[in-house]
């Protein structure tokens, strides 16, 4: 799963709302960080965990990179499918509102970038017939329901997904070893 930009037909702001609650990296030095990766791979201390919400004109892909030794990926490549179990049971409503900040935050700081805001306007009025409008991003994340959250994290569970590894692959698990979908 994915989101398009928020000029294209497919934007759900729900997705980078999961990509900043998931995070796995800390933007404070010397401090875990809030996010439930960042949380939940600090068991894994030689693993670095990272989501991203990466945007095109007309999709959108989900994505969480692992980097470090094949044991600490492994244990964390399964912290990463639990804190996605989690999203989609419930969470608290801090973390909820802390990953709508973030991810508002990211969007609003990617979208004053002139090359940005011109890349996304001309994409949005090619396909769409439709100028990016810094505002309308900010207001799609404030309507993000914690509803909305959790199924988008359940159609990660719903769907196939797609596991890439480079490695110790006897070590390394499989996506059916963490229980996702092939």
């Amino acid at each position: 799963p994915g989101s398009s930009t928020p000029t294209g037909a497919s934007y759900k702001p729900e997705i980078a709302v999961l990509a900043a609650l998931l995070g796995g990296q800390s933007a404070i030095k010397w401090s875990s960080g809030f996010s439930l990766l960042s949380k939940a791979s600090s068991k894994f201390q030689g693993a670095t965990v990272a989501t991203k919400s990466a945007i095109y004109s007309d999709a959108g892909l989900l994505s969480v990179s692992i980097k470090g030794s094949a044991k600490d990926v492994k244990g964390a490549a399964q912290e990463v499918v639990n804190a996605l179990k989690q999203v989609a049971e419930g969470v608290s409503k801090e973390d909820f509102t802390k990953a709508k900040a973030a991810a508002k935050f990211k969007e609003l700081e990617f979208g004053q970038n002139i090359d940005a805001g011109i890349e996304l306007t001309g994409a949005g009025l090619v396909q769409g017939n439709k100028a990016y409008q810094i505002y309308e991003v900010a207001r799609g994340i404030d309507a993000v329901t914690e509803e909305q959250l959790k199924e988008a994290a359940k159609a990660i569970f719903e769907n196939k997904a797609t596991v890439s590894s480079v490695g110790d692959l006897y070590v390394l698990p499989y996506a059916e070893e963490l229980g996702l979908k092939v």
